[in-house]
């Protein structure tokens, strides 16, 4: 094998390790935190989303403490890994949803 074909291999196995451990760590906050909805993650950022009031709101990242782990992680492997240009979107328990 080439060493350019080992490199992205490794690289291909990081980005999928990544991925894995954004889902867990955001499921595990949907399942702690109720009052949230859905983790959308794409085209450069990601949110928590949830319904105040009756109105429809998203969440950054910074906009909780318990968010913080999660936000560090990605800030810290997104420009290697492209993180946040991975689409991503479910619900505490539902499938992720890739396209839409």
């Amino acid at each position: 094998m080439k060493p350019n074909s080992k490199i992205q291999k490794l690289v291909d196995e990081a980005r999928s390790l990544a991925f894995q451990y954004v889902e867990e760590q955001a499921r595990k906050i949907l399942r702690e935190h109720t009052n949230l909805e859905e983790f959308v993650m794409a085209m450069g950022s990601c949110c928590f989303s949830t319904t105040i009031n009756g109105r429809h709101d998203n969440l950054g990242l910074e906009d909780r403490a318990y968010f913080k782990p999660l936000q560090d992680f990605i800030w810290e492997w997104d420009d290697t890994l492209g993180i946040l240009g991975e689409p991503m979107r479910f619900t505490a328990d539902g499938p992720v949803i890739r396209e839409w």
